[in-house]
């Protein structure tokens, strides 16, 4: 299947990402059925077509053209990379900010994730 707009499927496909990211609930939804999933955040899921997800955690994000090129690439199947955790370098979260301890606690304080895109474009080449 070809895709019609490259750019709003690397947008809808940025916020399936970021939504996995963020929410455990999203995240669980997408593992549990990633072809409802996909097609529930705008991606163009072919009819009977599996969504396969790949949780492996590459250096930096994929490229616009990997994500689209893994999409595409085998009739019947499409390739949904979901990296473990968010690249420090792309994404903003508490958990790649250095933690700071309470006086007299010695434990670090918990912090709620928070995920903000530090550039539009989150997948460009």
């Amino acid at each position: 299947m070809a895709i019609e707009n490259e750019e709003l499927f690397v947008e809808k496909y940025t916020e399936l990402l970021l939504a996995a990211w963020r929410d455990d609930a999203a995240l669980g939804r997408i593992l549990t059925n990633p072809a409802a999933a996909a097609a529930e955040f705008g991606l163009p899921v072919d009819a009977g077509a599996t969504v396969r997800v790949d949780r492996s955690q590459p250096e930096n994000l994929y490229t616009k053209d990997e994500v689209v090129r893994d999409w595409t690439a085998t009739a019947g199947v499409h390739i949904l990379h979901i990296p473990r955790a968010a690249p420090c370098q792309y994404v903003r979260t508490d958990r790649c900010r250095p933690r700071r301890r309470r006086r007299g606690s010695g434990r670090p304080r918990p912090r709620p994730l928070t995920i903000t895109p530090l550039s539009p474009g989150l997948l460009t080449p």
